[in-house]
């Protein structure tokens, strides 16, 4: 059960009810976690800004998803397993390949090394290693690919933990 009340669509009023509506168009509903960040329209907005910058980032839209997942694993974090599995079906991507995501792991070299990455920052807070860092590098993991999985990882932390807090009820 959540721990606080949610903002059902018919009840959304103002900005929350427009930014419903922008949501709604994008993924044919309003997710249940937008509407227990509803109660909060300066984090609905700032997590959609964020969200929004890091979809623009030099990584693709697969290895994003697949952090999301990994992130999620490593903090426990039901609601984002199951919203982020589902998006990885959506392209496509097998669900061997999506358990392996989830762990940390995967069959391109590049990627594989996105994702351990990924969860150690989300286990670790950030405190890597100058070896960590140098295992990207020679992974060919550009600097600006380091700031945008940094980004990514922020991204679901938030949301992972917000989901964790509120005990938002999974609609995946």
């Amino acid at each position: 059960m959540a721990r606080i009340e949610k903002v059902d669509e018919a009840q959304a009023t103002g900005e929350v009810k427009e930014i419903y509506g922008q949501i709604k168009k994008k993924f044919g509903k309003v997710p249940n976690v937008f509407q227990y960040m509803g109660r909060s329209p300066q984090l609905l907005k700032g997590f959609l800004t964020l969200a929004e910058i890091s979809s623009k980032s030099s990584l693709s839209h697969k290895i994003q998803e697949k952090i999301a997942i990994a992130v999620a694993d490593s903090n426990h974090c039901d609601y984002c397993q199951a919203a982020h599995t589902a998006a990885l079906k959506g392209l496509g991507v097998p669900l061997d390949n999506i358990l392996q995501a989830k762990k940390g792991s995967d069959s391109d070299d590049k990627t594989d090394a996105i994702l351990k990455f990924a969860k150690l920052l989300a286990e670790k807070r950030g405190q890597v290693s100058d070896e960590q860092i140098n295992a990207l590098k020679k992974a060919h993991v550009s600097d600006e690919e380091i700031g945008d999985i940094i980004l990514a990882v922020t991204v679901n932390i938030l949301t992972n933990t917000f989901n964790e807090t509120v005990k938002t009820p999974v609609d995946f």
